[in-house]
């Protein structure tokens, strides 16, 4: 009996003295997000303001509470529709981008980074495309 509680201890000290840490993978969700260019044709993204007593010039208002945008950062909406910045070398290693070309017969094209992959259309198709709207 003493034998068994000595060896319940033992185990506990032992479990007590490593670092357990969990590994996890996001879930592929897909978001909305738009790039933050100061003197962008298309204004800023939604929730992005002035502010001078922020080092960058600029705020955004976030579920955690107000944070800095730098010129670059991507403004993503969350699952929550909730607005947050992003740094942009982030952004770019953890998203992929997904177009979606408006066509009398919709497809779907993937870009990551300057590989891009059509697996309906040509590249040719998808530049002529462009080109003419």
């Amino acid at each position: 009996m003493k034998e068994d509680i000595y060896k319940k201890i033992t185990f506990n000290k032992l479990i007590n003295r490593i670092n357990i840490m969990n590994t996890y993978k996001k879930k592929p969700v897909e978001i909305q997000a738009e790039q933050f260019i100061e003197n962008s044709n298309d204004g800023w993204p939604l929730g992005v303001y002035k502010d001078s007593d922020s080092p960058t010039g600029f705020m955004i208002d976030t579920l955690g509470g107000s944070h800095q945008v730098t010129e670059g950062d991507y403004i993503i909406t969350g699952v929550k529709g909730e607005k947050y910045p992003c740094k942009e070398d982030i952004f770019n290693n953890t998203n992929l981008l997904i177009l979606i070309i408006q066509t009398p017969k919709p497809h779907i094209a993937m870009a990551q980074g300057l590989s891009l992959y059509f697996p309906v259309i040509s590249l040719d198709t998808f530049i002529q495309y462009i080109k003419i709207t």
